[in-house]
């Protein structure tokens, strides 16, 4: 017999030796039982006409109608950024959490088409000079999301290693443009973060056919260096400027002769003067 106020209690059964033997109920004095378990239980009763809930109005469970507090008070289901400023922050949140990115928010999502996790597979998400900022895959099920906050910058996602590459597939939100995505791949994907001056890929070689001066990250494979011939001198009479000719294959052909070629100042009479010119530009390859 046990004489209790008005409140809420709870009671914890512990298992022993035997758990699976033990029963038990809780009553009161007219016979009425008011909650019965095993081994091992725990639970929470109320007594005397007591609402049990969380009495804590900072909690995210918190309930107005509650009379005594039942020790279920939880703070992590509505925990966010509460910034509205913030690219991270949640309408919903009511205890910020610290969680607020103002950087760039960055969301790698994962999808297996089997529905039974990526196998072994994972990503890797880098800098562009290989630093490595994060990795994740799909343990079970058919998707995954990891989020990341990242400064402006070029950034290279690998993804594979999986037992079954074929099912898998994956999509970066927050990238610059809008959105990467791809399959398992032995080859890195770059993108960027932030703005779209960041990450340029590219031939970064001056005398290849496809050269790009805005070339930041040099990928050598790309270049071309057939397809590009033709006349290069804008003083000759097959020159054409819409040809985009980069190397020069001698085709050059030239209307009018000059009767004095060696007149190089052009001032109308060979001297002194053309002579330092020559001696000048002597010995370099054109």
């Amino acid at each position: 017999m046990i004489c209790l106020e008005p409140g809420c209690y709870n009671i914890a059964v512990t298992t022993g030796d035997w758990g699976s033997e033990v029963s038990w109920d809780l009553s009161i004095e007219d016979g009425t039982i008011l909650v019965a378990g095993g081994a091992p239980d725990s639970q929470t009763i109320s007594v005397g006409g007591a609402v049990c809930g969380c009495t804590d109005a900072g909690a995210c469970n918190y309930d107005v109608l509650a009379t005594d507090e039942d020790g279920s008070c939880e703070y992590l289901t509505c925990a966010g950024c509460m910034d509205a400023t913030s690219c991270s922050y949640d309408a919903l949140s009511t205890i910020d959490d610290g969680s607020c990115c103002y950087s760039n928010c960055v969301d790698v999502q994962m999808f297996d088409a089997f529905g039974d996790g990526w196998n072994g597979g994972s990503y890797t998400l880098s800098t562009i000079d290989g630093v490595e900022v994060g990795s994740g895959t799909i343990d079970v099920g058919s998707a995954a999301t990891d989020s990341y906050c990242l400064p402006d910058g070029c950034y290279s996602i690998t993804v594979g290693g999986g037992t079954y590459e074929s099912e898998m597939t994956w999509t970066v939100l927050g990238a610059f443009g809008g959105l990467v995505s791809g399959g398992a791949s032995a080859d890195a994907v770059v993108f960027n973060v932030g703005s779209g001056d960041q990450c340029v890929v590219g031939c970064d070689i001056s005398c290849a056919c496809n050269y790009d001066a805005a070339v930041n990250i040099s990928d050598v494979t790309q270049c071309l260096f057939s397809g590009c011939e033709g006349c290069t001198y804008p003083d000759a009479s097959n020159y054409d400027a819409d040809a985009n000719a980069v190397t020069d294959d001698g085709s050059c052909e030239f209307d009018i002769v000059n009767p004095c070629p060696a007149d190089l100042n052009g001032d109308g009479s060979i001297t002194t003067g053309d002579l330092l010119i020559f001696l000048g530009a002597f010995g370099t390859i054109c």
